[in-house]
């Protein structure tokens, strides 16, 4: 059991470079690692290029953020050729709402009485998209927040001062996105991340996996998700959600979540029959 197929680096809201998360890799034995940055594909290169020098082999992913009758679903995306022209097209689109959003949550957070401004957020990231846990860490080197619990409980999530929705592709959008990359689409994190009601719906739409095995799920959870997995034809995936040390609001370490190679092979069969 040697890959971890859901890692993020500081091209979206992890805290490792691509370099460094897969020198991390090696360090905790896994011998193949995803890298599913947030609508970001910017870190694969790096991480295939060290990846070639370590022998950790690079498997190219994404994670979209979607909208499924009103839920907001995370589809991980594995395999995709990620210099296809439209989804480097829609990417820039998506990253430049990301940037439109943060300024809305700097000037809400300003309005009411928090000290912030968006360059403040922006000195939070790394090189690729912006989000809120960016705008967590900014808080939190502010003084306004004491952790990233803290942060997001009292400023960031609905019906507090620094919550702003984001548009987001729709399901067909971001499986078809997904699909048109000649990647597979995953469900990510059902049930900790929400979205498990939509998976009949996004079955329909063409998804072609689930993440049953991740981070924190107890065993009855992992069985009935491998249940519905079966009943639906969809490939069983898995990994820890790392984004570095300290990058969550609790611990969550690299290679936590560990799969069996077989399950890789299964994912790039199901790439190359599309």
């Amino acid at each position: 059991m040697t890959a971890d197929l859901h890692t993020h680096t500081y091209y979206s809201d992890g805290l490792s470079s691509p370099r460094d998360l897969v020198q991390k890799a090696r360090e905790v034995g896994l011998t193949q690692i995803a890298i599913t940055d947030h609508d970001a594909i910017e870190g694969i290169a790096e991480a295939e290029e060290e990846g070639k020098r370590l022998g950790i082999r690079i498997i190219p992913g994404i994670e979209l953020s979607a909208d499924i009758s009103g839920t907001e679903v995370h589809l991980l995306g594995y395999f995709v050729r990620y210099q296809n022209g439209a989804m480097q097209k829609s990417l820039g689109e998506l990253k430049v709402a990301r940037e439109n959003r943060v300024r809305k949550i700097a000037k809400n957070l300003s309005d009411s009485g928090v000290r912030i401004r968006a360059d403040d957020i922006f000195a939070q990231t790394g090189k690729g998209s912006v989000g809120r846990p960016h705008v967590a860490r900014a808080l939190i080197a502010l003084g306004a927040a004491r952790d990233l619990r803290d942060a997001f409980a009292r400023f960031l999530v609905p019906g507090k001062p620094g919550y702003v929705s984001h548009d987001h592709l729709n399901g067909e959008e971001a499986i078809g996105l997904i699909h048109a990359a000649g990647g597979v689409s995953v469900l990510a994190h059902p049930v900790t991340g929400g979205g498990e009601e939509t998976i009949p719906e996004l079955v329909r739409m063409g998804l072609m996996g689930l993440e049953v095995y991740y981070e924190n799920y107890t065993l009855e959870q992992v069985r009935r998700l491998e249940k519905i997995a079966g009943e639906n034809g969809l490939v069983k995936t898995g990994g820890s959600d790392y984004h570095g040390e300290g990058g969550r609001s609790r611990p969550v370490f690299l290679g936590s979540v560990k799969l069996e190679d077989n399950i890789v092979e299964v994912l790039e069969d199901a790439a190359r029959s599309r």
